[in-house]
């Protein structure tokens, strides 16, 4: 049986908070996304889908590939994701008539109609995620985060890389090892 260690007194370490920080995001993360996912039941998808529709609403019709890089998600995953929601009539894929390896996606009148019904039940849901904090404290957060988040791009992590098993790497080339995907050059 091993040994339990016991605490010791004093100021954590960063090494310490780090693990205590990944552990409250994770946990954060995992629920409010199960709230919102209940929230949003009739978006065919659910939030991956929800998040198509909220990201195309905000900019307007765009490439795949900036959909991807906009909301962090792999372009084969996405693939999919566009490919029912095509189905099911919430957006429209053209090719790009400037360059015809491109393709641009836009909401349908159908997913602009459920963009809007759905918003107002997720802005509810989201503002209660929030509801008692002080704004400074909120701005704070947002603070820390991003930075935690511009150190994982400086280390050369991929945000659109993330699932079970896969682990993006910058390789000493500098090219992005995806392990069994292969490597990507755009990092």
């Amino acid at each position: 049986m091993a040994a339990v260690r016991p605490r010791t007194e004093g100021r954590a370490s960063n090494d310490d908070h780090g693990a205590s920080l990944f552990r409250i995001l994770g946990r954060t993360s995992r629920a409010m996304r199960l709230h919102l996912e209940d929230t949003i039941s009739d978006v065919p998808g659910g939030i991956s889908a929800w998040s198509v529709l909220r990201y195309l609403h905000r900019t307007g019709p765009t490439t795949q590939a900036g959909i991807a890089k906009g909301i962090c998600l792999a372009d084969s995953t996405l693939t999919r994701r566009l490919d029912s929601m095509e189905n099911d009539g919430l957006v429209i894929r053209t090719v790009d008539p400037e360059d015809k390896r491109r393709t641009i996606v836009a909401l349908s009148e159908q997913g602009e109609a459920l963009h809007d019904v759905q918003r107002e039940r997720a802005d509810a849901v989201t503002a209660g995620f929030v509801k008692g904090i002080a704004h400074s404290d909120l701005e704070a957060l947002a603070r820390v985060i991003d930075g935690i988040h511009a150190n994982l791009l400086a280390d050369g992590a991929d945000p659109t890389i993330h699932g079970r098993g896969r682990r993006g790497r910058l390789r000493g080339n500098g090219r992005l090892n995806q392990g069994r995907e292969g490597s990507r050059d755009d990092t």
